[in-house]
């Protein structure tokens, strides 16, 4: 047997409905101008990395004290030959102008002087042993780095600065400081602004560095590399955590979007 509604439960019936409605096309709306907001954000910011400098190998610091009994621990993990492999490369960061527009008076510049997260991803060029007739195959070591609240550089003569490394341990089994000694290893550093390509001119495209800039064979086989995931690292995961801390943005931590 159905039931039938009543004149004043089919209005509340009514009105429900209509309150869902309303809440689901605000909240679509809402969706819509966020991703909007983050779209004309990447559209609107200019990163150029314009030099990545040669690599440095350098030893463990010593320990500065702490929590650890030293007594107390016989072996050191790392021996005097150990290096790590530094990486780090400069930046501008600026508002998007078109060729030939007006750029942002100072007032205009300081309604917004501050860039939310700026993002650089890397790709260290190593080699491992191959089989057969390669005596060894290339790999890329990556890692990604995102910096929070930058402030804008407003100046092509002004700079940022980004920085990554690589443990001993993957400088040794990747043959790093030989590569990179002799010149003959290559890197390359991508900006990003949330999951898009930060602009670099008109080509989303060119929003990278080559330490070897025009190096046709790198170009041709780069994508098709083996990648070795988190083979470098941000500077918070190092010994030099606290080196330098006038030097660069602060970092987000890893578990930062994790719920």
């Amino acid at each position: 047997m159905r039931k039938h509604l009543f004149p004043f439960e089919s209005q509340r019936v009514a009105y429900l409905f209509c309150f869902s409605m309303l809440f689901l096309i605000g909240f679509i709306f809402s969706q819509d101008k966020a991703e909007e907001g983050e779209s004309d954000l990447s559209k609107s910011l200019n990163v150029v990395i314009s030099e990545i400098h040669k690599p440095k190998f350098q030893k463990t610091p010593p320990g500065t004290g702490g929590s650890v009994e030293e007594s107390e621990l016989t072996y050191k993990y790392y021996d005097t030959n150990d290096e790590w492999m530094e990486v780090s490369f400069r930046y501008t960061l600026d508002d998007w102008v078109e060729e030939g527009g007006t750029k942002l008076s100072k007032e205009e510049r300081k309604l917004n002087p501050n860039v939310p997260e700026v993002s650089f991803k890397i790709y260290i060029e190593g080699t491992t042993k191959g089989t057969g007739k390669q005596d060894s195959l290339s790999a890329l070591l990556t890692g990604e780095v995102t910096y929070l609240n930058v402030k804008k550089t407003d100046s092509n003569a002004k700079f940022r600065y980004g920085i990554f490394f690589v443990t001993p341990e993957l400088v040794e089994l990747y043959g790093l400081k030989e590569l990179f000694s002799a010149s003959k290893g290559n890197i390359r550093v991508e900006a990003y602004v949330g999951d898009k390509k930060a602009l670099k001119g008109k080509n989303a495209d060119e929003s990278y560095k080559d330490l070897k800039e025009k190096d046709e064979e790198w170009e041709k086989v780069f994508k098709s590399l083996q990648q070795v995931k988190n083979g470098a690292i941000s500077k918070d995961m190092t010994p030099w955590a606290n080196y330098s801390m006038d030097r660069f943005p602060m970092i987000k931590a890893k578990s930062a979007d994790k719920k």
